[in-house]
């Protein structure tokens, strides 16, 4: 007698075919599964990204309203030449932050990073506290960052200030 593979009542199906099947499932699973980590985390990242945009926009218009200073710096101490500016700094960390879960934005991490002075050509670092200048330094290119507490999310935006 003679019997043959797949026919009959007692025909099933082998190991080897099992194995295959449970292998390709658990490959397609994990693949599912590893795409929706990857929207979660794109999701968060994308999120982090609406809140500081939202928050440096506000920055930026809250140090365009503060007082101007003339020959201004972020740094306390201010450098040889130039004057302290806590009333930008100040109002660039006075600004409302997003009421939605996620991330807390401290004062830490909204910052001004950098003032530069307009010259008639460009904007460079030099100050003049003069009026021998044929120019008056009256533009001031205010930069802003926002950075959140990971480090993963950096929103930076520079805002021009006038004299009035």
């Amino acid at each position: 007698m003679q019997r043959t593979r797949g026919r009959g009542p007692e025909a099933g199906v082998s190991l080897l075919e099992t194995i295959i099947a449970v292998a390709i499932l658990g490959i397609a699973i994990l693949v599912i599964v590893g795409g929706m980590g990857t929207s979660i985390l794109a999701s968060d990242h994308h999120r982090k990204q609406a809140d500081g945009n939202a928050i440096i926009v506000s920055a930026v218009e809250a140090v365009k309203s503060a007082p101007f200073v003339k020959c201004a710096s972020p740094l306390s101490p201010a450098p040889a030449g130039l004057t302290h500016a806590p009333g930008y700094v100040a109002a660039a960390r006075a600004v409302a932050r997003p009421s939605t879960p996620g991330p807390v934005w401290t004062d830490g991490e909204i910052t001004v990073t950098d003032i530069k002075y307009w010259d008639g050509a460009t904007f460079g670092t030099t100050c003049h506290h003069d009026d021998a200048h044929v120019i008056p330094l009256s533009l001031q290119l205010v930069t802003v960052q926002v950075k959140e507490s990971d480090g993963r999310t950096t929103e930076v935006l520079s805002v021009v200030k006038a004299k009035p």
